[in-house]
């Protein structure tokens, strides 16, 4: 655990600048302090992303376009009629995000707006390893998207609590910029809105959207969910805050995430196993594990079992599976084809309903104490003090046009 007992609060670095702008061109003590303190800082912001990296992830959308012939068509292009031209082709794009190991169960929470109509998703982990994942669902709402992927060995960050922040608490955003992961942003948090949002001010590059944010404690508080954009159109001169992002507190988070697998369970079907690729044909799929008093152990499934097919469909490639089930409700019997050593068997199947648990039922916090924050209550509605904010935004522009023109004059 890296917290008090082990490093000094983010909090005692905040002279550290001063100090270095005072020092001399000589080591003088200052500089030699201040030397240390920077020495400390960056060896414990290194251990806070060193602990955090294994279950931050690269999400990779693949989101289909259609690409204008126009382009390619001959020069005298409107003597053709209609049905010479060629069809328009379809490409994928990739959009980049990340995401964050939610739960040992392989549930990965990310932005909704890295995934929203993305034909196929892969994640990549800090390993540099890909797997394919399986989206859950997506909460327009909150901007919140549910992946599930194989559960991978990897250890789970801690929680910390978002009530406990104040204006001027310092965060660690980890994630990707441009494609490049881990990408680690240090900042603090600006302000607590109404809403439960967090604000913060740091440097949130593309692909920052669903990265982690830490407490100093290295415990995720929430997720970012976008970057504030204060220009206005009729003001496109206005400086732009770039670095002031949103957070979505980790409570809001697992509440969508815990929303969003109920309703899966209840429209999608269950079988009960994790199946991986027949190594022989690498087709079919084959049984690795079958769970306690699920529909796969009362058919009479086996570890080792190569499933040929499914409610009488001949599965011609290894993710069939996952695809008819998914369509079906829990209740429905199917046949099942299986071939178990030189043997083919025909069983049946019910499709039973995803046993949920306990996941995302409670958040595991690392601390179950919350000392409580008396924040003051704010009289002045968000929606004016964004105005308000806009405005001082544009007060330091004129002022600034204002020192060149004075400048400039002789």
């Amino acid at each position: 655990m890296i917290g008090k007992k082990n490093f000094e609060p983010f909090g005692q670095y905040l002279s550290l600048l001063c100090i270095l702008g005072l020092a001399a061109v000589t080591l003088s003590p200052s500089a030699v302090y201040s030397q240390s303190l920077l020495s400390n800082l960056e060896k414990e912001i290194s251990a806070l992303v060193q602990q955090a990296e294994p279950a931050v992830t690269t999400v990779l959308a693949y989101i289909p376009v259609e690409k204008s012939s126009t382009s390619e068509r001959p020069l005298f292009s409107f003597f053709t009629s209609k049905t010479d031209l060629p069809a328009k082709a379809r490409e994928n794009y990739i959009n980049v995000g990340t995401g964050l190991l939610l739960h040992k169960n392989g549930y990965i929470v990310t932005r909704s707006s890295v995934i929203a109509q993305a034909c196929s998703i892969r994640v990549r982990f800090y390993t540099g390893e890909e797997v394919d994942a399986e989206l859950i669902g997506i909460d327009k709402n909150k901007g919140v998207g549910l992946l599930k992927v194989v559960p991978p060995d990897f250890p789970l960050v801690a929680f910390g609590h978002p009530e406990a922040l104040t204006a001027g608490s310092w965060i660690l955003v980890i994630g990707n910029s441009l494609g490049v992961a881990p990408a680690v942003s240090l900042g603090n948090v600006s302000a607590i809105r109404e809403n439960g949002l967090i604000q913060i001010t740091a440097n949130i590059d593309p692909g920052n959207n669903g990265s982690p944010v830490l407490n100093s404690e290295g415990e995720v508080i929430g997720m970012v969910s976008g970057r504030i954009d204060y220009r206005q159109p009729q003001s496109k001169d206005v400086l732009l805050a770039s670095n002031a992002a949103l957070v979505l507190p980790i409570t809001q988070i697992y509440a969508a995430a815990k929303s969003l697998l109920d309703k899966y369970a209840r429209e999608h079907g269950w079988l009960g196993m994790t199946v991986v690729p027949n190594p022989d044909d690498e087709i079919h799929p084959q049984i690795s594990k079958i769970e306690q008093n699920s529909p796969a152990q009362r058919a009479g499934l086996k570890i080792g079992d190569i499933i040929l097919a499914y409610d009488h469909q001949i599965l011609d490639h290894y993710y069939a599976l996952k695809g008819l089930v998914k369509k079906d409700k829990p209740g429905k019997r199917a046949a099942i084809q299986v071939k178990r050593g030189s043997d083919t068997l025909n069983l049946v199947i019910e499709v039973g309903k995803m046993n949920l648990g306990q996941i995302f039922e409670k958040i595991p916090y690392r601390s179950t104490e919350l000392t409580q924050i008396n924040r003051p209550k704010s009289y002045m509605p968000l929606e004016s003090r964004l105005m308000l904010e806009k405005r001082l935004l544009e007060m330091e522009r004129q002022i600034r046009e204002l020192r060149s023109r004075i400048i400039k004059r002789p």
